[in-house]
């Protein structure tokens, strides 16, 4: 949740109103805990998305089945079909079978590309924090890490109704065909001031493009002078960019791992505030 000036959000109300939805997205907003990110539910169905693995279970089925018919076709004249069979049809039915599944598993080893390219960019970032340990005379903590392994997994999956959603969890411990929908609202209106949907279920990368976004928003509505969000959105990288813009973090901090640099991160944004509003 964004925290804005009153007097910018009483001048820019009209404004808001005049850009349409936000009536509507204020009173939305009413009743409900302040949050800055909800699931937002797919329209398609996890029981519609094909895994790598399964999909290459059907393909390597088809292709036996398709030459399996190619056979038969070659016998016709000689070797009667069952009852009802079109032969060519029955090919052409599992040749766009085939179409579908190769556009699917091409969507999948996309994504594992995506995937592999950020995790080898993490891999040697961390790589090189413990070469820089050790030519500092310095002992890395733990073990190295392994290199990241390339192409799809056997879990890796496409939606075949919504290919853009993604298998996030949601409450209660299941997982559900979603999509991660932010907002950015005002604590004194409740109104809905930004808003982004993301395939990523991880809040922690959220907390930027929603910055970006609000930095956007009209002068009139005035500065925004304080982040209010769950423990979900904690990272020390998100408290650095919360200060490179000028902006003060509050994080709940109920779940956040206790380890000494994010205490001492705590502790000096809690030390800032403090001096801010003390004068």
């Amino acid at each position: 949740m964004w925290h804005l000036t009153q007097r910018g959000v009483n001048e820019g109300h009209q404004q808001l109103e005049r850009r349409g939805g936000s009536r509507r997205h204020a009173h939305a907003a009413q009743g409900r805990e302040d949050t800055l990110a909800a699931i937002a539910a797919a329209t398609a169905s996890k029981h519609t998305a094909l895994s790598w693995a399964h999909a290459n279970k059907i393909e390597a089925q088809l292709r036996r089945e398709v030459q399996i018919l190619l056979a038969l076709a070659e016998k016709t004249d000689r070797v009667g079909v069952p009852d009802g069979m079109d032969v060519p049809a029955e090919i052409a039915r599992r040749e766009d079978r085939l179409a579908a599944i190769a556009q699917a598993k091409a969507k999948i080893e996309q994504r594992a590309a995506e995937r592999h390219q950020g995790e080898q960019q993490d891999f040697e970032a961390r790589q090189a924090k413990r070469s820089a340990r050790r030519d500092a005379g310095k002992k890395p903590r733990g073990k190295d890490p392994e290199p990241p392994e390339a192409g799809p997994k056997d879990s890796d999956q496409v939606n075949l109704a919504d290919d853009e959603s993604r298998i996030m969890p949601v409450s209660g411990g299941s997982f559900e065909q979603s999509y991660n929908a932010q907002a950015a609202v005002d604590t004194h209106t409740m109104l809905v001031v930004a808003a982004h949907v993301t395939q990523v279920s991880n809040d922690k990368r959220q907390i930027v493009p929603t910055l970006d976004k609000v930095a956007a928003l009209p002068q009139v509505l005035g500065p925004v002078e304080t982040l209010l969000a769950d423990a979900g959105y904690f990272s020390a990288a998100n408290v650095r960019a919360c200060q490179a813009r000028h902006r003060a973090a509050a994080v709940d901090e109920t779940r956040i791992a206790p380890h000494a640099g994010a205490r001492a991160l705590r502790r000096r944004h809690a030390g800032a505030r403090n001096r801010r509003s003390g004068g």
